[in-house]
């Protein structure tokens, strides 16, 4: 193994396993009273760390078809969009007024996911080398719309942010709103680098697996 695919590992696996212990963290925090803004934030950690759990052992399998019946669990980054969305609008107390934005996140989120898992290798097809990994994801067509779905998604999410953000008069929560809109951004920035690989351009995953600890000032805010 090589030194640069040995340091992309660590990486991901680290960031992987703490985004596990955060989501136990904050459930256990909130365990007398499970919020939406506690349920959706686990379940926002859990998909990140299947993504990035997912990305080390796809990318090392044994085989190409192997290595695509793994990175199939990329489909957690639809749960990503999904949950990430959901815990901001409850932070904001927004998920009444922004209920008809959030059902259409929901069901289009869920047709692309199981449209995927029905007609799999429309999703993926056999995993390819590409630069210094045995195996990275080849996309199929279901591959793109996942992708296209995904940055909408952010831009709704970044606006709803950046829209409390200006309209909040309470200082302590603009300021809350202030560091989520900048740590979100930051993560988006990072995580969103696996993406390029997929589509041969050459911006180095790790960035990814080096971003991946963003959740950990993030359940600060929630707890603080």
């Amino acid at each position: 193994m090589s030194t640069i695919l040995f340091e992309h590992n660590f990486l991901f696996l680290l960031s992987g396993l703490t985004n596990v212990c955060i989501a136990v963290l904050v459930l256990m925090y909130g365990r007398k009273k499970l919020t939406t803004i506690l349920i959706t934030f686990a379940g926002f950690c859990i998909a990140v760390a299947i993504f990035q759990l997912v990305q080390v052992f796809g990318t090392n399998a044994e085989t190409a078809e192997i290595s695509r019946r793994i990175l199939m669990l990329n489909l957690t980054d639809i749960f990503i969009g999904i949950f990430w969305t959901h815990w901001f609008l409850a932070l904001i107390g927004k998920t009444k007024q922004q209920a008809v934005a959030l059902k259409t996140i929901y069901i289009t989120g869920l047709a692309i996911f199981f449209a995927s898992v029905i007609a799999p290798h429309m999703f993926l097809v056999d995993s390819v080398q590409k630069w210094y990994f045995p195996f990275y994801y080849e996309p199929g067509p279901f591959y793109y719309f996942m992708v296209v779905w995904f940055f909408l998604i952010a831009v709704y999410y970044f606006y709803q942010m950046y829209h409390a953000w200006m309209l909040e008069k309470d200082p302590i929560q603009r300021k809350r709103y202030k560091y989520v809109f900048f740590i979100m951004f930051y993560a988006f920035v990072t995580g969103t680098t696996a993406f390029a690989l997929v589509f041969d351009i050459k911006i180095d995953p790790r960035i990814s697996g080096a971003g991946g600890f963003y959740t950990i000032p993030l359940a600060y805010i929630i707890i603080k």
